[in-house]
Parts: C-alpha cells; sequence; structure tokens
C-alpha cells in the first residue's frame, strides 16, 4: 500500500440536530505501508481512543465508531455516536486527548485520565513507526486540526511516568498466561523467580512464530529475549521480544538411562 493513510474521527452525538464538531485524525505516512503495519496502528489507535473516552465517562466503550470509506481515496471516516446521557463525553474525551499528547509531547507528568494501560496503548503506537523498516515512517494524530507527530519523546517521557529507569538486552522466563491482539499482538507472562507480570510486545516480524510457540505454550514456561524495560528496583516490567524459546516439560526430557541407551553406551 503506497503513499498516506488518513483516518478521520468527527465525532457526533447521533441525536438529529445535536451535532459537535470535534474531530481527531490519525495520519500514516509512508511508501509501502503494510497490511500488519496498518491493522496494528489503527487497532492500537481506537484501543487508546476508547480507553481515554472510558475514564473519561466511567463506563466501558460509552462511544460507538461508525466507519464510512471515501470513495477514491484511503480515507476512513469514523463518526462515534453516543446516547443522549454521554453527550459531555465527547468535548470532555476530546480535550482530554488534546491536552494529554501536547502534555507528553513536553513534559514527564501524567495527564489526567491517561492511565497506564491508555499509556502503553499510546506507546504501541509509536512504536509501530519507530520500528525497523521503512514502510511507515510517521504516524500524527490530529485533534481538531492540530497535528501532533508522535516520536521517541513522547515514549521516552511515558517511560520516566511509568517508572521505567534503564533498558537493556536480557532474557526472561516465565509461564505464558494471556495472549492478546488488541493494539499489536503482546504476551505477558509471570517471572518465574517472583511470579510478577511482565507484558511482552512482539513485533510484525515474530508475529508467526509468536503465535505458533503461544499455540503450544500457553499456561507453560517460555524463555523470551529482547530489550527488556525495568522499574528502580530491577524489576523487569516490558519486553520487546526478539526471540522466543518454549521449555520442554520435565517428562519429554530424556533421562540419563535413556540418552546412554541413545548413545549405545
Amino acid at each position: 500500500m503506497t503513499g498516506h493513510i488518513v483516518t478521520e474521527s468527527g465525532i457526533s452525538s447521533g441525536i438529529v440536530g445535536k451535532t459537535i464538531k470535534n474531530t481527531i485524525t490519525l495520519a500514516l505516512k509512508g511508501e509501502n505501508i503494510t497490511s500488519d503495519k496498518l491493522r496494528d496502528s489503527i487497532s492500537a489507535f481506537y484501543d487508546f481512543i476508547d480507553e481515554v473516552s472510558a475514564q473519561v465517562s466511567g463506563t466501558m466503550k460509552p462511544v460507538k465508531w461508525i466507519v464510512t470509506v471515501k470513495h477514491g481515496s484511503i480515507l476512513l471516516l469514523n463518526n462515534p455516536v453516543v446516547k443522549e446521557e454521554y453527550i459531555d463525553v465527547i468535548e470532555k474525551t476530546v480535550d482530554a486527548l488534546h491536552y494529554g499528547i501536547t502534555n507528553l509531547e513536553n513534559k514527564t507528568e501524567r495527564p489526567a485520565y491517561f492511565t497506564d494501560k491508555a499509556l502503553e496503548l499510546l506507546q504501541n503506537l509509536v512504536s509501530v513507526s519507530s520500528a525497523r523498516g521503512d514502510e511507515l515512517t510517521e504516524i500524527n494524530i490530529a485533534i481538531n486540526g492540530d497535528y501532533h507527530v508522535l516520536t521517541t519523546r513522547i515514549a521516552a517521557n511515558i517511560d520516566t511516568i511509568m517508572g521505567i529507569r534503564y533498558k537493556s538486552l536480557g532474557s526472561v522466563e516465565g509461564k505464558l498466561q494471556t495472549i492478546s491482539e488488541r493494539g499489536g499482538l503482546k504476551f505477558t507472562i509471570y517471572d518465574t523467580l517472583d511470579d510478577r507480570p511482565v507484558r511482552c510486545y512482539i513485533s510484525d516480524d515474530l508475529r508467526s512464530e509468536a503465535l505458533d510457540v503461544a499455540a503450544k505454550a500457553f499456561g507453560q514456561r517460555i524463555s523470551i529475549f529482547g530489550m527488556i524495560s525495568y522499574d528502580q528496583y530491577g524489576t523487569p516490567k516490558i519486553i520487546q521480544v526478539r526471540k522466543l524459546r518454549l521449555f520442554r516439560e520435565k517428562e519429554d526430557i530424556p533421562s540419563a538411562e535413556q540418552i546412554c541407551g541413545i548413545l549405545g553406551e
């Protein structure tokens, strides 16, 4: 897919005569945008919007997104529809997104309504364009026409807010207990040492391999190698996965006697 992809969210009340002109636009720039990049960026974008909207309203998914594809262009028009009791959620959500992203461009302070989940989803969106490869070079979010380029500075500020102190290559072992494709493929494993969760983000080039491992390893121990983000206590919190390995079950490991038999001794 070549060129620019623009996803524009025009927010309306869904009530005749009560349209509120707030817009949220997602713009993806690149010469060869792959289907994986398109899927991951749009998924992370809407998950992020939904999370902030849920925090503003106090209820899950107060807004329903109605998508229209314009003829002759790669343009998705999203018209959210809400019940009348949630009409005030629209402007509050747009304001929260505008001020939140603006603050994250320059500050290391948690914006209002930006939970850890929202921050991670926004960071995921940043990582789609900053990952290896040149097919998707830039992601912008425009709110009421005010464009914000999602840069690594935003990702670094999110790290600080979430208590990430340093990163290094390494391995984590744990039991695979959560698999999700919302906002990009990711696992959660529980560390073998202290049973703490470690969130594992999977790049596009590892998707097929990771899903194959996950099908075999759910509920079992696996080893994951990649760039690990640690908190101030040296506890691994997040890992950008580069390699995965499934541990064999104890009953599948040959005994010393079996090994001797295999060797003919």
